[in-house]
């Protein structure tokens, strides 16, 4: 319903990815303690012409002037973690999240920094150029990895080009952070984060598949949270989507709305108001019966997007096998190629790793030369056979 006399903005969007608000509005207050994060100091628009802010988080009073008329319309639920009088992830944790949750979070913590040697970083106010290029590289990559398993829009590979262009300025005005978890010099989990007043919105996260075990996405969001503590953020906000991680981590569902301001004296407006509750309707109930992708997914058919190639994903059987059956193999060390010529071990490795809370430095890798395509990982007290498929990665 394309309207030339309405004018559309992305508040969300404008508000964290471009610092930028609209001269309509007076003032900007949260919801959850009052704080006042936006004043306009600046003549206020005498623009007739209607608006629509759309996905304005609920979370934030959006204060205009009062002889202005507004309808909101809801549109998707959010996810937040308010850190108000918060003094510790983990007391947070404990009052706000289930038991299994915190022994799964605690779990996952420990097997990683027992398994490998871990390192946090957070860049804000400060990036080299070579870092940014790199991590945001890395970070691409493994979106595309990971989109590969999945079915489905992406609308953050299909705007790529904006975030790379954009980011780099923004870090280095702390506008916006990426948040970082190594294993010695490797990137495995990133996370791009936008700034708005004390608000940190977590916009991009994704990881190395080879780690999906330990569970990093828990573990960035309680390193981040750390962070926040320390740096007085108030709010760590984990935008839409409906997530199980989301739910299990946050203290304050909020509601999406758009906003459609306008002159007292326009009942087209109202109108309007009207057409987006309809949509978000079948929006939502689009989504709620799983057939909104499918709907996509048709489109990118006959647009002719390229398609998913899951052919290049290994597989490969495990089985746990005595140490003393090793020794007679006829074999060759390959522990110094895993990370070139094997990196298709890996994620086997790591989930052994995991299950049996082995150090990496303690692994080593063996290619048995009878039978083809047949690995061992050996560790201080267990060992594991890997068999890989005609489909394997080199």
């Amino acid at each position: 319903m394309g309207l030339k006399f309405i004018q559309k903005e992305n508040f969300y969007s404008n508000l964290f990815e471009k610092n930028s608000i609209s001269n309509k509005i007076t003032s900007i207050h949260t919801s959850f303690n009052n704080a006042l994060v936006y004043k306009n100091v600046k003549k206020l628009s005498n623009n007739t012409q209607s608006v629509v802010f759309n996905l304005v988080p609920s979370y934030l009073h959006i204060n205009i002037d009062n002889q202005l008329m507004r309808q909101k319309v809801f549109h998707k639920h959010g996810y937040a973690i308010n850190l108000d009088g918060i003094t510790s992830v983990d007391s947070y944790i404990k009052s706000n999240c289930s038991t299994n949750f915190k022994k799964n979070v605690a779990r996952s913590l420990n097997r990683l920094e027992s398994c490998f040697n871990i390192k946090y970083n957070m860049f804000y106010g400060n990036i080299q150029k070579e870092d940014y290029d790199l991590l945001m590289q890395c970070l691409h990559e493994m979106i595309m990895k990971r989109f590969q398993q999945r079915t489905g829009r992406n609308k953050v590979l299909t705007n790529w080009q904006d975030y790379t262009s954009k980011t780099y300025s923004l870090i280095n005005n702390k506008q916006a952070s990426l948040f970082v978890i190594y294993n010695e010099n490797e990137p495995i989990e990133i996370s791009l984060n936008f700034h708005f007043n004390n608000i940190l919105y977590s916009s991009i996260s994704s990881y190395a598949l080879d780690y999906s075990k330990f569970s990093l996405g828990n573990i960035e969001i309680y390193k981040q949270l750390e962070w926040c503590l320390a740096n007085n953020v108030m709010l760590f906000d984990m935008g839409y989507g409906d997530l199980d991680y989301k739910k299990s981590w946050c203290n304050l569902m909020y509601n999406f709305e758009s906003h459609v301001i306008a002159s007292n004296n326009k009942p087209v407006a109202k109108m309007y108001a009207f057409f987006l509750k309809l949509k978000y309707r079948l929006i939502n109930f689009l989504i709620a019966k799983k057939l909104n992708d499918s709907y996509y997914n048709l489109k990118g058919y006959f647009k002719k997007e390229t398609p998913k190639n899951t052919s290049n994903i290994p597989e490969y059987k495990t089985e746990h096998i005595d140490g003393a059956a090793i020794e007679t193999q006829d074999k060759q060390d390959i522990t110094q190629e895993l990370n070139t010529n094997f990196r298709f071990l890996k994620k086997p490795i790591y989930d052994f790793l995991y299950t049996n809370n082995e150090h990496i430095k303690n692994i080593s890798v063996y290619k048995l030369n009878k039978p083809d395509k047949t690995y061992i990982a050996t560790g201080s007290k267990n060992h594991l056979k890997i068999t890989a498929s005609q489909n394997e990665l080199n």
